[in-house]
């Protein structure tokens, strides 16, 4: 007796013409009250994502979430038969941050032209016609590309339900991203994996906790985590610093990490190191040009290394001695 793998027809082809297919899109986009709209803050980024995967999920519109970052989408010769070349896919809703809108814009492209227009870098966004009686691969494409186009409306559908319609009105002002138009008729169809992800760029899901836990792990660093090795310790904080910049730009000021790296190298039990920050600190204090991050992390590494090929790293402070002798005598 043959088995259904399946109960939801989202996990096959969704046809409009037929009664169940417009049954599942009217119960896809309808809106329920008790459910509040999000308005777009970096704060709510992660619940949009989360919402908004559920739903993609429940309907199986991951299928057009994978934007393939190389390809033209037309094989020729022994792989004609295949629907498309496309490699190098990202998932939209975990990997947005790794996408530029030229490659989502591409993808999407691709699925508004006709059945056998390649994939190209720089797209014009048209809508053309497509042959679904085409034979073999070029049949295939547009069957696979009508898909896309209704998942894609779909998808466009269940966003303007989710965010608040004031946060909509100005994303609207960038639809020229995210509107293709048919050259014949006229007719204009929005993009809903292209709106998608503007929508995530915008609130970045994750960052803030993200942002948090790096800004944490700075404030927390010590040489003696680091096992006292200055470039070691030095490494790691400018890859911290790099990648706070890089998911919130210009909130990470250079001023706030050189305060960082001061205190950081100030937990050295080496008066040599000691005296040496002092004096980065002065010249940072009199607003010297040349204390510059890049001088601050070299000059304290050149002091390590000199100082460990002396066989002068170990040497601690009067002041390290005297807190030892302290804790000693607690005892």
């Amino acid at each position: 007796m043959a088995t259904s793998t399946t109960t939801n027809p989202f996990d096959n082809d969704i046809d409009l013409s037929k009664p169940e297919g417009l049954k599942l899109w009217t119960a896809a986009t309808s809106v329920d009250p008790s459910v509040p709209r999000l308005a777009l803050k970096v704060e709510n980024g992660e619940q949009i994502r989360k919402r908004i995967g559920k739903r993609c999920d429940t309907y199986r519109l991951n299928r057009i979430l994978r934007v393939p970052t190389a390809g033209n989408g037309v094989p020729t010769g022994t792989r004609a038969n295949v629907v498309t070349n496309f490699t190098g896919p990202k998932k939209l809703l975990d990997e947005y941050h790794t996408l530029t809108l030229k490659q989502v814009q591409s993808w999407a492209a691709y699925n508004w032209a006709g059945n056998d227009d390649p994939r190209v870098d720089d797209p014009t966004l048209e809508i053309k016609e497509l042959d679904l009686l085409a034979a073999d691969a070029s049949g295939k494409r547009a069957a696979s590309k009508q898909q896309y186009r209704i998942r894609s409306e779909l998808l466009y559908a269940i966003l303007n339900n989710t965010i608040e319609e004031n946060d909509l009105d100005l994303i609207a002002n960038e639809s020229d991203d995210y509107t293709f138009e048919d050259p014949l008729t006229g007719d204009q169809k929005r993009d809903g994996v292209i709106l998608l992800f503007k929508i995530l760029q915008d609130v970045k899901p994750s960052t803030v906790i993200d942002v948090q836990d790096l800004e944490n792990k700075l404030s927390e660093a010590t040489l003696q985590k680091y096992d006292n090795d200055v470039p070691k310790l030095m490494r790691e904080m400018e890859t911290i610093w790099k990648e706070i910049k890089r998911l919130k730009p210009n909130t990470y000021s250079d001023s706030c990490f050189l305060t960082q790296l001061f205190r950081t190298l100030e937990t050295t039990s080496n008066e040599s190191l000691e005296r040496t920050i002092e004096m980065l600190k002065d010249l940072w204090i009199l607003q010297d040009p040349k204390c510059t991050i890049p001088f601050v992390i070299q000059t304290a590494c050149t002091k390590y290394v000199n100082l460990v090929g002396a066989n002068k790293w170990n040497v601690t402070s009067a002041k390290d001695t005297k807190i030892k002798g302290l804790d000693y005598r607690s005892q």
